[in-house]
């Protein structure tokens, strides 16, 4: 019998980053070059980056809601949509949002980031997440909140988006949280990003 190696979010992270930098950019770009056509993407790269995503999507998806946390996402919002569409799952968006004084002090720790590029960082990914999901059910998160509170969070979000997370991941929610908040971890630095939720149709 074939088994199928499910693919998780580094995989879909690594995707996505060769995907910019084969296209001029990256996660710490602070330009709007590839939303905005000063980078032309070919159609057969486009088209070759939406079936990554579609097999990506179709290989990690079981029997549950599909949760992909990446702020390159973000930056890459249309390919994402229109695989999801032909895979024929319902795209459902989580914004969570943090302070961006605190994701400047993440990035320096992490990165070495100037404050300047990361208010820059902030601002982009804000700002595409925002604009990419209008037409979509969504529902914005406050970071603070969520390390505070995070059963209320749940709560909120499967109330506003009319889905269930899998049991296993909230089970995992306080070690994920603890993990997040805890000094110094690199997760900490997200700033804007984006969860697309899907499940099939």
């Amino acid at each position: 019998m074939r088994t199928r190696r499910l693919l998780g979010v580094a995989d879909a992270i690594q995707m996505n980053e060769v995907f910019l930098r084969s296209h001029g950019s990256s996660w710490c770009d602070p330009t709007l070059r590839l939303q905005y056509g000063e980078t032309h993407v070919e159609v057969g790269s486009a088209q070759s980056f939406i079936s990554e995503i579609q097999q990506f999507l179709e290989s990690s998806w079981v029997d549950k809601p599909l949760v992909v946390k990446d702020p390159r996402i973000a930056s890459l919002a249309k390919f994402w949509i229109e695989a999801a569409k032909r895979s024929e799952f319902e795209i459902k968006v989580i914004i969570p949002n943090r302070h961006p004084y605190e994701v400047a002090a993440s990035l320096a720790t992490r990165d070495g980031a100037s404050a300047d590029l990361s208010d820059v960082l902030w601002l982009k990914a804000n700002f595409l997440a925002e604009r990419a999901s209008r037409a979509l059910p969504r529902i914005f998160v406050n970071y603070a909140d969520l390390l505070s509170d995070w059963r209320t969070q749940v709560k909120r979000i499967e109330a506003a988006l009319d889905s269930i997370l899998a049991p296993t991941m909230i089970r995992s929610m306080p070690f994920s949280i603890r993990t997040a908040s805890a000094p110094g971890n690199p997760t900490a630095a997200a700033g804007a990003n984006v969860a697309v939720g899907s499940s099939r149709l």
